[in-house]
């Protein structure tokens, strides 16, 4: 058992795991704001926040890949609660180093460590911690716990059967009607995608973070024994800076 533990372990450090490297001076080169621009959050014992970058690719060593989704993730240990807050791609912020340009773009630039800084220096919310995942690692996830239940309305089909199986292949299962019915991982992703002539980004990010929570409801009921082969299946679409020790922390407290 010690032996299959210290292996899984090894595997995940040399496939998910990320130290993060600190930025050049080159990056952190920014305008000082003023005090009036500061919005002066203080940090707050038992919060932590954690990056969730959705990248717009099916691998991790693609150039000039955007993030497609940002959320921030708030493990509230205080009130037990879990708080997902989105941040839009096309958010026109100032990036360290390279000036004013959409949100998305600091993953291209400088990786999820320039997007944190971003934050930071934009809505002055420190993050120190991330996980990213694919379009096929989204897929694959949503495949293992078996889909999601999802409400889909009758506007919303044209564009989402459009797009399914574009980023990964295999178009070949569209969404034949509205109303309340399981999605698989291809049928999730275009659903969780899809922002044009349906609420544009705001109504997009309000499906992504539906998703997550279905899909996090569904994880919280998993038995030991399939939690581990959820992970096993995810560890080839997963990149975090986040060590073992403290993503069991992090489960456990979600």
């Amino acid at each position: 058992c010690v032996v299959v533990l210290g292996a899984g372990y090894m595997y995940i450090r040399a496939n998910i795991y990320k130290k993060t490297e600190p930025l050049t001076s080159e990056h952190l080169q920014a305008p000082v704001k003023t005090k009036e621009e500061t919005i002066g959050y203080t940090e707050v014992e038992g919060i932590t926040n954690v990056l969730l970058v959705g990248v717009d690719g099916i691998d991790f060593d693609e150039k000039y890949q955007r993030s497609d989704s940002m959320i921030i993730a708030t493990l509230d240990s205080n009130k037990e609660k879990v708080k997902l807050t989105s941040l839009y791609r096309d958010t026109l912020v100032y990036i360290p180093g390279y000036g004013e340009e959409k949100m998305n773009l600091a993953f291209s630039l400088g990786g999820p460590e320039l997007v944190m800084e971003t934050i930071k220096y934009n809505f002055d919310v420190n993050i120190e911690k991330y996980i990213m995942i694919n379009f096929a690692g989204f897929e694959a996830i949503i495949d293992q716990i078996g889909g999601v239940e999802i409400d889909v309305k009758e506007y919303q089909l044209h564009e989402l059967n459009k797009y399914i199986g574009q980023a990964t292949g295999g178009g070949d299962c569209p969404v034949e009607k509205a109303g309340l019915q399981i999605l698989n991982g291809k049928q999730a992703l275009s659903y969780a995608r899809i922002r044009k002539g349906v609420g544009d980004d705001y109504e997009r990010t309000e499906r992504q973070r539906a998703v997550l929570q279905i899909a996090l409801e569904k994880v919280k009921d998993m038995s030991t024994v399939k939690l581990v082969s959820l992970l096993n299946e995810l560890f080839p679409y997963v990149k975090t800076n986040i060590s073992l020790g403290n993503a069991m922390d992090y489960g456990f407290t979600a």
